[in-house]
């Protein structure tokens, strides 16, 4: 939205414009993650990945809360732990 189209929003409808802007870019990014993961990895890890970037997204969104909101760190940490459980499996696939 551009910022006259945001002037002409009244006050009460505002925040929920934005909540909803908000959301619909989590939802993207959630759906980004999950279906690059599938492509590299495969469904059953796609599923873990949703609930680790989820798990992250709780975590940026406990207190103290960000003043800007950026999934894209959520997706960064997310990444980040779905590499670490990748090593782990691959790890503990070797014969010792």
């Amino acid at each position: 939205m551009t910022d006259q189209e945001y002037s002409k929003i009244p006050s009460t409808l505002f925040s929920k414009v934005l909540y909803a802007e908000e959301e619909q870019k989590e939802e993207q990014e959630l759906s980004a993650f999950t279906f690059a993961v599938i492509k590299l990895l495969g469904q059953d890890q796609a599923r873990l990945s949703e609930r680790i970037w989820l798990d992250e997204f709780d975590l940026m969104d406990s207190p103290p809360l960000p003043a800007d909101r950026n999934v894209r760190a959520v997706t960064t940490a997310a990444s980040f732990r779905l590499a670490e459980e990748e090593i782990l499996l691959d790890m503990n696939s070797y014969p010792r």
